[in-house]
């Protein structure tokens, strides 16, 4: 959290990627090759085999708590 708050004004979509930084413990974003956009996160610069699996894992955590929230709304509306 504390990754994506600092660099919040700095990309386009701060919160996703500072957030993943801050949990993986490595350095994402950075340069590309349409726009010059800074690093964000800190750490190590190179994502290992277990960074990916790590990332996938809270990728899908999210995706269950998205799901679950959408299923509770809609269990809140069906019921009015």
């Amino acid at each position: 959290m504390r990754n994506a708050v600092r660099d919040c004004a700095a990309l386009a979509s701060p919160w996703m990627i500072g957030a993943m930084a801050g949990a993986l413990g490595i350095a994402l974003g950075g340069p590309s090759l349409n726009a010059s956009e800074p690093w964000v996160g800190g750490d190590r610069a190179r994502a290992l085999p277990r960074d990916i699996g790590r990332a996938l894992f809270i990728n899908a955590v999210a995706w269950v708590i998205v799901a679950g929230a959408i299923l509770l709304l809609a269990l809140y509306t069906a019921g009015r």
